[in-house]
């Protein structure tokens, strides 16, 4: 973790990833944006250059859990943190 964390969780642009290449954009420390428009039971997450499935979870719940691993790592940190 940097000293300053950004961190991006969710939808990033509408169909993101299915016209364009994934790349993570300037200036994010951990990056997690969800591919194309997906289905909300079985998406496609791309972390910081790799994507990812995820079967069996809704796609809110599954960003909450990113969110809150975030937080609960950059906790114990005064350095600023973004999410």
């Amino acid at each position: 973790m940097s000293a300053n964390e950004t961190a991006f969780v969710g939808e990033y642009l509408n169909n993101y990833g299915e016209n364009e290449p994934l790349l993570v954009p300037p200036g994010w420390d951990d990056w997690h944006a969800s591919v194309g428009n997906g289905d909300y039971d079985h998406g496609w997450v791309f972390e910081n250059g790799v994507v990812n499935a995820y079967d069996d979870i809704y796609a809110t719940d599954l960003a909450r859990d990113i969110a809150v691993e975030a937080i609960e790592r950059h906790v114990s940190s005064t350095a600023p943190f973004f999410l």
